[in-house]
């Protein structure tokens, strides 16, 4: 007897980003959902290789003897990417690798570098929090972040002492005619669950419809997102035990399939 996969049936709206490849999709599909994709964001870069090159530069150079190793922090896996482009995985093995979740530590691993340091409470505080525990006084520090970005990791890292430069790499955008392809998608019938990657994804959304859809599940990678999508007006929130498509995944496959299906 051929069993019924979990997800059969179940509409889910994937919002992830244009520049990101499609395994949530992918794996949906796999668990028989009927997958729509409107990506809600997108990226828009905020300055050019040489800039990041030169700030690599300058975290290196303040690594005088006998100081302790500089980092360089990643907070996302667009970040990872744009660092690793500018200057080649070979410049990177001199620095200490921090990044905040095992999606950025992918990323970083299909360019051929291995983070040092992931956070294993997933969020920026806790990369913070244990990067301050090696003990960073001192140290020359580099975090490559977005614009708007959640200010935690410098402020916590200059507190220890460490000598920190935030390089705001890019700005995460609304793609254009993201907003009407969102409300056509929602004019059909009801979804079971929204997908959110991002706060910026939930921002997007909320600037595009007025309201959640009613009985509908905002499915999130991380808490801190969880926590945009709750103030954003969202009551049903499920959160990836691991911060990543599959773990995102997984939570939909043990959330819905305890729950009716929506008539």
């Amino acid at each position: 007897m051929t069993s019924v996969p979990p997800l059969q049936g179940r509409r889910v709206l994937v919002t992830r980003g244009v520049d990101k490849r499609d395994d949530m999709g992918s794996l949906l599909e796999a668990a028989g959902a009927v997958v729509l994709r409107v990506p809600l964001i997108a990226v828009r870069r905020l300055v050019v290789a040489v800039d990041i090159a030169h700030a690599v530069d300058r975290l290196g150079a303040g690594a005088g003897a006998g100081s302790p190793r500089p980092w360089l922090v990643l907070t996302s896996a667009t970040g990872a990417g744009l660092a690793v482009e500018a200057v080649g995985a070979p410049s990177l093995a001199r620095f200490g690798i921090a990044v905040i979740g095992p999606a950025t530590a992918a990323a970083l691993r299909s360019r051929g570098v291995d983070a040092d340091l992931e956070a294993t409470g997933q969020v920026a505080e806790s990369l913070a929090a244990e990067l301050v525990h090696r003990g960073v006084e001192g140290a020359a520090v580099l975090v490559v972040t977005a614009t708007g970005a959640r200010d935690v990791i410098a402020p916590a890292l200059i507190a220890a002492g460490a000598h920190v430069e935030v390089l705001e790499a890019y700005r995460s955008v609304t793609p254009e005619g993201a907003a009407d392809r969102l409300r056509e998608a929602l004019s059909g019938p009801p979804l079971d669950a929204v997908t959110f990657t991002s706060g910026s994804t939930v921002r997007h959304f909320a600037e595009a419809v007025a309201a959640p859809p009613a009985g509908c599940l905002a499915a999130c990678i991380g808490p801190v997102t969880a926590a945009v999508a709750r103030a954003a007006g969202w009551t049903d929130v499920v959160t990836a035990a691991e911060h990543t498509t599959a773990g995102m995944v997984a939570a939909l496959v043990t959330h819905l399939s305890a729950v009716q299906r929506l008539p």
